[in-house]
């Protein structure tokens, strides 16, 4: 009895091991290859949750976090911090203190510049037990990119790089070991150049956090892993290059549109089996490569490239293993833009000023009030009602101060041939309520005394359909009090005395902080915008009506930040967006649409960043003045480029022949370059004994033979800033032999013969009426007709070059070979 007890106690316990074992093997292979389970404790790689699947099932507790894309491009497998509430927490405090060795990874991008903690394990008054580490922490030129630290003492730190570098909206890889005492910091796979030494523990039985914290985190973390062990240089290199077949691009993305001349920032992420790489570009949407550079080492991670002279094209960067073809990566398609901008003064004659609203008028443009921030004697109250005036941009002109008190960041709009003041702020201890309008700049008139909405300010306004447009705004009391209202109604006026309620609660969420509503395609178009004071609340959203009544969300979500303060024009054809506004600070990130769907960033903007700027459409160019600490003054220009009036189409000639092609350009003042494709790549053509006109807008190709069959020939013209290609025409060489001109001659005749868009037949009275078709060389029917005279034409400008069968009258002995060039 005993005997079975023993037996059966000892397979009991087999088959528990069994299980251990199978489910230890179940846990291990939901792991990726690239992470070995020796001393793993955590990993979290947020596919769709925030599971943990070393095994220790300790699941993360998420706060207002969102799914997003990871950066591979996968569909809710990383989570987004749009708040400075949104927080993941990892509960269990098994992991700390940290006093022995100990690895930390994850990856997180953002574009936010302002100090941000990425990872906290926080127990407040126990002098080095506190761990975080941080992005952008200080401020000014010398700060600090990446940081971890203790305690906040600064003591020791390890840093990596320098504020902003690593606020580019790129995925980064942060990792950290301990190993006897000594801290490391690896950022993208790259050990930083100070490394720390630290003996205390690091936290006292505390939770991990991500995200919201003293200076909470705005951006992306995906796949957090922790190990009770310091790892190898080997196992961190297999987790920052994440076991990639190929490696991937994550700049220039496909909203990216830089400037002629302008540096793309190649950027991609390491992957296994790469060493070299070579970086290529297409303009003709992978059709055709162009060297950029070779035998680049793969871990350099970004290469500097200027874009071509190519306004308007459309590119895309490929990076290919030097050592095998077959393995590669093509970026997202991005823009080369037509646009450049322009500093036209950099100190203009009015003062530092935001919150100034600009008109374009009558040929001028009007900058209007502001709140100029550097007059420290009279803060908050220092407001103003100048009116200056210019006809370039450049030279501005006080030409009075206005009858209406002294605002900032009211409503102003052109409607009726004169310019609109519509409210304007509290600083002055009252919510300004009247509306007035002017036909010059200098003679105003009082139209309302008290708008209808009540108290509230930043307001949106616009002119549509013959009537003068407000919506939203928000209540605020005092200059810093948080019990504030804000609206969603919408108001409008045919004359600005007498206002009609269209709304009182439209679809979209209650907003204010965004100057103006654009009308764009017959639509009002509300996007963006936020709160002022309180928690403040940010949106990049975008809506349309063509009544204010019926709203249409276009999108809930743009590409662009959530921001208020910005600035909306249409410009082109198109809706911009500038500047602007966020927990971050002032932006200075410039975006384009032609639908509000599609959005393309004007890269590299090259004045500072702002908020509360003036913008002018005027003079065929899109205009950025002032803004909070600036009173500076800058101009976008579009790059109007010369066209082809026709593309060169198909060359069909005769054996022996001249071949002759011309690229029918719009600009006298063009140059030409005739190329050949010779395998995947264009070359230039040279004048010579066969070849005349390489470099002028026809080419012309001296007896051709059969060789040149099939050959492909584009000319690159250039006009200036501007470049412009004929695309691709294949040359048709025809080997002639038996036709049939003058056969029956006394019958009929038929020429010339090859014929190009037209063929004449003449006939004898005896088969006059006949019918005649067209075949191709499969017998097929093309044309059909009858010959009605003794002289008759047949168009032929329907039918491709090549060869052809002429039919009277389905009568075999009046056949005739019939070449179309």
């Amino acid at each position: 009895m005993k005997t079975n007890i023993k037996n059966q106690s000892k397979n009991l316990k087999a088959l528990i091991l069994i299980l251990v074992i199978i489910l230890a093997n179940k846990t291990f292979s939901q792991l990726p290859g690239y992470l070995s389970p020796n001393l793993l404790v955590g990993y979290w790689p947020f596919n769709g949750n925030a599971a943990d699947l070393s095994g220790n099932g300790n699941n993360a507790i998420l706060n207002g976090v969102t799914l997003t894309k990871d950066r591979e491009g996968n569909a809710n497998s990383a989570y987004h911090f749009a708040n400075n509430t949104d927080l993941i927490t990892i509960p269990s405090s098994f992991y700390t203190p940290l006093d022995s060795n100990f690895t930390i990874s994850f990856w997180f991008r953002s574009n936010f510049d302002m100090r941000m903690n990425l990872f906290n394990i926080n127990d407040s008054g126990l002098y080095q037990s506190n761990f975080n580490i941080a992005i952008n922490d200080g401020t000014g030129v010398n700060s600090n990119g990446i940081i971890g630290f203790w305690n906040s003492s600064g003591v020791n730190d390890v840093v990596s790089g320098t504020a902003g570098y690593y606020s580019d909206n790129i995925w980064h890889n942060v990792l950290i070991t301990r190993d006897t005492g000594v801290v490391k910091l690896f950022v993208d796979g790259d050990q930083t150049i100070n490394n720390g030494y630290y003996l205390s523990a690091i936290g006292i039985n505390n939770p991990i956090t991500i995200g919201s914290s003293l200076f909470p985190f705005y951006g992306d973390v995906d796949d957090l892993i922790i190990y009770e062990r310091a790892l190898s240089a080997a196992e961190i290199n297999n987790i920052v290059k994440n076991s990639n077949a190929t490696p991937y691009i994550t700049s220039p993305k496909i909203t990216d549109a830089y400037f002629i001349n302008d540096t793309v920032k190649i950027k991609w992420v390491k992957a296994i089996g790469y060493d070299t790489i070579k970086i290529q570009y297409s303009l003709d949407n992978g059709g055709s490569w162009q060297m950029i550079a070779n035998n680049i080492d793969v871990d350099s991670l970004n290469f500097s490239w200027i874009t071509p002279n190519l306004p308007g094209a459309e590119c895309l960067i490929k990076i290919t293993d030097v050592n095998n073809a077959t393995k590669f990566a093509i970026s997202d398609k991005f823009l080369i833009s037509k646009y450049k901008w322009q500093l036209v003064n950099s100190n203009a004659a009015f003062s530092v000023r935001d919150g100034a609203e600009g008109y374009s008028f009558q040929n001028k443009m009007y900058l209007m009030g502001g709140w100029n921030p550097t007059d420290s004697l009279n803060y908050p109250l220092i407001t103003n009602k100048e009116i200056w005036q210019s006809t370039d941009g450049n030279t501005w002109t006080l030409i009075d101060t206005a009858d209406w008190e002294v605002r900032h960041y009211y409503g102003s709009q052109v409607h009726n041939n004169k310019m609109w003041v519509i409210g304007g702020d509290q600083l002055r201890g009252h919510f300004q309520k009247d509306i007035w309008n002017t036909s010059d700049g200098l003679n105003w008139n009082k139209v309302c005394d008290s708008v209808p909405w009540g108290d509230r300010w930043m307001y949106m306004t616009c002119s549509f359909n013959n009537k003068l447009w407000v919506m939203g705004g928000q209540k605020v009391v005092g200059w810093a009090n948080t019990i504030d209202t804000v609206y969603n109604d919408v108001w409008n006026s045919s004359d600005g005395i007498n206002w009609n309620l269209v709304t009182d609660s439209a679809a979209w969420s209650p907003r204010a902080q965004i100057n103006a509503v654009c009308v764009f395609n017959n639509k009002m178009w509300i996007i963006g915008g936020g709160t002022y004071n309180g928690i403040r609340k940010y949106y990049n959203d975008v809506w349309n009506s063509s009544d204010g009544i019926n709203w249409t969300p276009v999108t809930h979500q743009s590409p662009w930040d959530a921001r208020e303060f910005h600035e909306i024009i249409v410009y082109d054809n198109a809706i911009w967006i500038i500047g602007g506004y966020d927990d971050s600070g002032n932006k200075k990130d410039v975006w384009y649409s032609e639908d509000g769907i599609t959005w393309h960033e004007l890269k590299n903007t090259p004045w500072p960043p702002r908020h509360g700027t003036s913008v002018f459409n005027h003079n065929q160019s899109l205009w950025v003045v002032a803004g909070n600490m600036w009173n500076d003054s800058w101009r976008l220009n579009t790059l109007v480029c010369p066209a082809l009036i026709s593309p060169i189409a198909t060359t069909t000639v005769l054996n022996s022949n001249t071949a002759t092609m011309v690229a029918n350009y719009s600009s006298s003042a063009a140059s030409y370059k005739w190329q050949i494709k010779n395998g995947p790549v264009w070359q230039d053509l040279s004048n010579s004994t066969l070849i005349n006109g390489a470099d002028n807008d026809t080419l012309k190709i001296n007896a051709v033979n059969m060789a040149n069959n099939g050959q492909q020939f584009r000319c690159m013209v250039q006009s200036g800033a501007c470049s412009d290609s004929t695309g691709s025409s294949v040359l048709n060489v025809l080997l002639v032999s038996g036709l049939d001109e003058n056969k029956n001659e006394d019958k009929l005749t038929v020429y010339p013969n090859p014929a190009n868009d037209h063929v004449f037949v003449t006939v004898t009275g005896a088969i006059q009426n006949l019918g005649y078709t067209i075949l191709d060389q499969l017998g097929r029917p093309l044309l059909k007709g009858k010959l009605t005279s003794l002289s008759n034409t047949i168009n032929l400008e329907s039918l491709i070059a090549g060869y052809y069968i002429l039919l009277i009258d389905e009568k075999k002995d009046l056949s005739f070979k019939l070449i179309k060039l």
